[in-house]
């Protein structure tokens, strides 16, 4: 930083103080960020723990590789907790509606009327539903002073 602030005031020689410490303030600026983007973003200095393990045994491996033991939602056939390919009523002909695929309680007819006697309860629901927003605060010291300009 010193000897490009030497050359930059041979070049310059009418340059001012405030020029000095600005160009040296910008270089220091740039030789942290240059730090941080080499540290793939951790700031220079901080010791943090990544990962216990990087590399699993293959055993492991193998298992992830496996269906899962349950399914993540019921069978949109039956309701049943079981993937929908191995569904005893995948053949199954409905009663109401004469379709096959699927049994009378999970029947399309039943899902329409059931719309038209609760519309408001749609708008009761919604009106009960809050958000809540996470902020994650990445700290270290910051470097720079921002000023506001006229």
């Amino acid at each position: 930083v010193r000897t490009r602030m030497l050359v930059r005031i041979e070049q310059e020689p009418n340059m001012t103080l405030q020029m000095v410490t600005t160009e040296c303030q910008r270089l220091l600026n740039l030789k942290h960020d240059t730090a941080m983007v080499q540290q793939k973003g951790k700031p220079p200095g901080s010791d943090s723990i990544n990962a216990l393990r990087s590399i699993k045994s293959s055993k492991q491996n193998c298992t992830s590789r496996k269906q899962p033991a349950n399914p993540p939602s019921p069978c949109w056939f039956c309701g049943a907790w079981h993937f929908a390919k191995f569904c005893p009523f995948k053949n199954h002909k409905c009663r109401k509606c004469h379709r096959i695929g699927h049994k009378e309680g999970h029947c399309s007819l039943n899902k329409r009327k059931t719309k038209h006697r609760s519309g408001n309860s749609k708008q009761r629901l919604n009106s009960q539903i809050k958000t809540t927003f996470a902020t994650f605060k990445v700290g270290f010291k910051s470097r720079r002073k921002f000023v506001n300009l006229l």
